[in-house]
């Protein structure tokens, strides 16, 4: 039987997978290979562990802020919805493989979320008169 997400042990070993999924897949992979350089990634799973750890624990770790970096990686890969769908469903997959319970079901409704979020950021940032 799996357990849920408990730590931020837990977390980390979540990310793990579903980002190294994510540099594999085609459609992903060159978007995040291209931003994010070989020896930037241990800093920037860290930085995504702290976001989850807030968001999922309440433990204010995070500092950050993910829409205006979303908004200029969009101006050098364009960034479309069937690019976000595909980073839920992957995560959603990474997930149910992992772990089951509460916390892994606010884990893949926030992904869902966040998601939807960021791509309605993004659209909105392409329209003239934007204001973040």
């Amino acid at each position: 039987m799996m357990n849920d997400i408990q730590s931020r042990i837990d977390i980390d070993k979540l990310l793990a997978v579903f980002y190294g999924r994510i540099r594999e897949e085609e459609r992903l992979g060159p978007i995040f290979n291209g931003t994010i350089p070989d020896d930037h990634w241990p800093a920037h799973l860290e930085k995504i562990g702290d976001f989850w750890e807030t968001i999922l624990f309440q433990n204010p770790k995070y500092r950050g802020a993910p829409m205006p970096a979303h908004i200029r990686l969009d101006q050098v890969f364009p960034l479309e919805q069937n690019h976000f769908d595909r980073w839920v469903n992957l995560f959603h997959t990474a997930v149910d493989e992992m772990y089951t319970g509460e916390i892994a079901d606010e884990a893949k409704k926030r992904a869902t979320l966040m998601a939807g979020l960021i791509n309605f950021k993004v659209e909105s940032a392409r329209r003239p008169g934007f204001v973040q």
